[in-house]
């Protein structure tokens, strides 16, 4: 294993920053990515790294990715894994353990799969038992290339090892030295520090070739290799071994070198004996090259490998094979034509014991129709499902369709289905469009057709909601009477009748049906999804129907457990929690279901649930939590191709960037969100993005502006019959902005209807709301009493939900109203608490708005004493924390850290951080 000093020729600064990183390791979690392009000498480094942890005691997982093992489900999470689950397993509950075991294939698949999230929870649970006694370094090698189920399982796992000592080191195969990096790169709780190799000057070239190649080149033709290399090590060895087999030297016509890297490849190989070729060409294709393995296939395999082990083309390690660059990997499986890969797949076929690898080579053994094969891909489909593993068994569902005979259209017809909507679960709703449109496109009309509409209209959500509709409306055309595919058709409809504000009486009459077909089958999953899309329309007209329907829902939830969790009964409930006012229920259930779509894989529900959590940790005051939820769930939107989402996700990014100040920052992202709603052809979150933007307006003092963009918005939803407050949240502070141009008889009309259905519905956030848009009503009259008391009612309202950011709104509006009143020192009061509550929240704008009020009651902020916040900002200041650490530490932004210690310095009249070490206890000693 390299490590030492002569195997790092050219790298020694690399060498020194990879030993510095393990140096970081001693204070907790670290992230190192090493990038560069093909050959540049990234695996060196990471094994130099690898070596360098093993001579300090450590403990080291660590995987080679390959191309070939990137649709095998856990491949990469077997090599980290394997060595020390001996060890450990004792430690770990009985499910974890049962449930590794089947995802590593350890232990046989029993007849129902273990939980999903138990592999995540168990990979955790070695992570941290192994990491007892050492620290511990998880080395990823081509990372680009680790398999899906692995990636999400590691990912989950490294996000939580907050006071472990675990390095992440993996390699990233790119020229772009700042190319955006993967979710397990960034899982730890700690930056990710980059490494991204250069060229090798002229000398590390001429050392290295000379130590691996024996060849000594004069000035002129080094100069030469290191110009045709670009001072990439790889390409300068190869080169200068072609020039050691054909005795060639550069500027001579008889040369006969290529340098590019296939001709290279090509070139290296080719100077092995044949006897070499089917079993280099077979540990390429192999998932887990096992030199046992490639003994079954090829008997003279011990003996080949052992001349590549010596030409450097290979390593033998522990019985596996590895290639000693990814290159030449696929150098030895590109040289075989395609007849002699079907010969070489049927062979390892044989050979190999796992049900998933078996299938893979079986497909790849032929192109012509075969229900054994089918049927084998099928079950291997199945499997790595079982296993978790989604991304892998789309492509194993597809492989199946393709392989089915024509005899069998309905087998053709349910394995393609199942791949599109594999497809779509893994986060890939662009592949499933295609592999569905070609198959809706050579079939005839009718249901088993119009259940392929279905699926490829779930597809269509990431782009054209108004195809998704027609393609809705085709598929019920031709479903017949299967009442099965006809529920689920008009669920469906009905969810986008609400996406595109095509009427709340459409939505309830098309859940209605749905429900009705549901129940004509004794199936629990139609009957459980028809309820939950009831659920959603009955709560929209808050017609007090959704409760009974959610219970029949959540009955059937054992039942539904394989669903997608966004289709599940507890992601539903959390919802209704949420638009009910159980913020603190809701929150806990959604972390829980982020917690689980992270395990099972389930990426299509994962944008959601994380977009869903960070509009309730909004409510909830948790502002910066809010974001990371939502960057996150922007991020998870992106990658999976799912528009509606990111709408939603970018919605609530917007929304906690302009509540904490940023508003150029909020301004971008929302008008990011309009034109991707008009894009799609969906209105729903336009609306609520124009909301938020008339809600910016108000605080600015664009009165006008304000009413024009919330009125937009909420006329379009009332119009369409939807009338809860949390579809109207945008009433009150339309209201608002109509009491502030004196307009009060209209906003009384405004707040009247949201009123009646807050009192309907007792909805205490919209109860607290509608109170204060009538305690400003009262306060624009003079009518002192009515004013105290509707903003006493508010307040008691907001007793009820904890809803910090709504309370100090309604503080701030009974602070101004009882100025106006010259109730000053309840007014000081009110205002106080209110600018509190805004610093927790880290609402700059907001709080400035309050202080401007405070001042105008004759109170001076700065003349006393220290707010609890800003005491917490000065300590932290004095003992020497910068801006950046402070903020981190109290949950608000740089910019909210910068204001305070503003208000402190010139509350104590000092200036920096000195002067407030020393004038801090003196402060104390005055207000003691």
């Amino acid at each position: 294993m390299p490590g030492d000093g002569d195997s790092m020729l050219g790298r020694e600064a690399e060498h020194a920053v990879a030993m510095g990183f393990l140096d970081a390791v001693a204070y907790g979690p670290a992230a190192l990515v090493i990038t560069g392009p093909a050959g540049i000498g990234k695996s060196t480094v990471l094994r130099s790294l690898v070596a360098g942890a093993r001579d300090r005691g450590w403990r080291t997982m660590e995987t080679r990715a390959v191309e070939a093992e990137a649709q095998l489900a856990f491949g990469g999470l077997a090599d980290l894994l394997d060595p020390w689950l001996d060890s450990v397993e004792d430690r770990l509950p009985p499910a974890q353990r049962l449930a590794l075991g089947v995802a590593l294939q350890r232990l046989p698949v029993g007849d129902s799969p273990p939980p999903p999230l138990a592999v995540s929870l168990g990979t955790l649970a070695v992570l941290r038992a192994v990491a007892e006694e050492a620290p511990v370094v998880v080395a990823v090698d081509d990372l680009s290339w680790l398999d899906g189920p692995s990636a999400r399982v590691l990912a989950y796992a490294l996000r939580r090892l907050d006071d472990a000592y675990v390095a992440f080191v993996a390699t990233v195969r790119t020229d772009d030295p700042d190319a955006e990096l993967s979710d397990v790169a960034t899982a730890l709780a700690a930056p990710v520090r980059r490494m991204h190799l250069q060229a090798l000057d002229l000398a590390a070239i001429d050392a290295l070739v000379h130590r691996e190649v024996g060849l000594s080149l004069r000035r002129p033709a080094l100069a030469w290799l290191h110009g045709v290399s670009g001072g990439n090590p790889f390409f300068a060895l190869e080169i200068a071994r072609a020039m050691q087999r054909t005795g060639g030297r550069p500027g001579f016509e008889g040369l006969a070198l290529s340098t590019s890297t296939g001709a290279l490849v090509r070139e290296r190989l080719a100077a092995l004996p044949v006897s070499t070729l089917w079993p280099l060409a077979a540990a390429a294709a192999l998932g887990q090259p096992l030199i046992t393995t490639l003994t079954v296939a090829y008997p003279d395999a011990p003996a080949a490998l052992e001349v590549a082990r010596s030409a450097r083309v290979v390593e033998l390690d522990g019985g596996m094979v590895r290639f000693t660059h990814p290159l030449l990997a696929a150098g030895a499986y590109g040289s075989l034509d395609t007849a002699g890969r079907r010969q070489l797949h049927r062979r390892l076929a044989e050979a190999v014991p796992e049900p998933e690898q078996r299938a893979r080579h079986l497909a790849l053994a032929t192109d012509r129709p075969s229900e054994e094969v089918a049927a084998e891909l099928e079950r291997a489909a199945v499997h790595a499902r079982a296993r978790g593993g989604s991304d892998a068994a789309a492509e194993l569902w597809l492989h199946a369709a393709m392989r089915t005979p024509v005899e069998d259209p309905d087998g053709i017809r349910r394995r393609t289905i199942a791949a599109g909507g594999f497809f779509i679960q893994a986060g890939d709703p662009t592949r499933a469009r295609a592999v569905l449109e070609e198959y809706v496109a050579a079939t005839a009309p009718g249901p088993g057709r119009a259940d392929a509409l279905r699926v490829l209209a779930d597809a269509r959500s990431s782009d054209d909601w108004p195809a998704k509709v027609r393609l809705l409306e085709q598929a019920l055309e031709e479903a017949g009477q299967d009442h099965r595919l006809r529920s689920e058709i008009l669920q469906a409809l009905a969810q986008a009748s609400r996406f595109t504000l095509r009427g709340a009486s459409l939505e309830v009459e098309l859940a209605t049906a749905a429900v009705a077909e549901a129940e004509a089958q004794d199936d629990p999953v139609a009957r459980c999804s028809a309820y939950l899309t009831a659920v959603f329309a009955h709560h929209s007209t808050g017609d007090g129907l959704a409760a009974d329907l959610l219970g029949r829902a959540r009955a059937l939830a054992p039942e539904v457990q394989h669903l997608r969790i966004f289709m599940q009964p507890a992601f539903c409930e959390a919802l209704i929690d949420e638009a009910d006012d159980r913020l603190e229920p809701a929150a806990a259930s959604l972390a829980v279901l982020q917690a689980s779509a992270e395990a099972a894989g389930d990426w299509d529900s994962l944008p959601l649930i994380t977009t869903s959590l960070a509009d309730v940790e909004y409510r909830l005051g948790a502002w910066q939590a809010a974001h990371a939820h939502a960057v996150e769930g922007e991020r998870g939107a992106r990658v999976n191709g799912q528009a509606l989402a990111l709408a939603f996700a970018l919605h609530a990014r917007a929304l906690v960037e302009i509540g904490l100040g940023r508003t150029a920052d909020g301004r971008r992202t929302a008008d990011e969100a309009l034109a991707l709603t008009r894009e799609i052809g969906v209105v729903a979150p336009g609306h609520a993005v124009s909301t938020t933007l008339g809600r910016l307006a108000l605080e600015q003092g664009d009165l006008e502006g304000a009413v024009a963009e919330l009125r937009l918005a909420m006329d379009a939803e009332r119009a369409a019959g939807y009338g809860t407050p949390q579809i109207l949240f945008g009433v009150p502070p339309l209201a608002e902005a109509l009491v502030a141009l004196d307009r009060a008889g209209e906003a009384a009309a405004a707040i009247a209807y949201y009123e009646a259905a807050a009192r309907r519905l007792d909805r205490p956030s919209a109860l607290a709301a509608s109170h204060r848009v009538r305690g400003l009503i009262a306060t624009a009259a003079g009518d002192e009493e009515r004013a105290v008391s509707e903003f006493a009612d508010a307040l008691a309202e907001h007793g009820r939900v904890p809803e910090p950011f709504e309370r100090a709104q309604t503080l701030l509006a009974q602070g101004e109203a009882l100025r106006r009143f010259r109730r000053r020192g309840q007014a000081r009061e009110a205002l106080e608490a209110a600018i509190e509550i805004f610093d927790r929240l880290g609402a700059a704008g907001w709080r400035e708005r309050a202080a401007r009020a405070l001042a105008r009651t004759g109170h001076r902020e700065s003349g006393d004493s220290l707010t609890p916040t800003e005491r917490q900002v000065a300590e932290l200041a004095a003992a020497g924390r910068t801006n950046r650490e402070v903020a981190e530490q109290l949950f608000m932004s740089p910019h909210t850290v910068e204001a305070h210690l503003t208000r402190v310095y010139r509350s104590l009249g000092v200036r920096g951080r000195t002067a407030l070490a020393r004038a801090l206890p003196a402060h104390d000693e005055g207000h003691g």
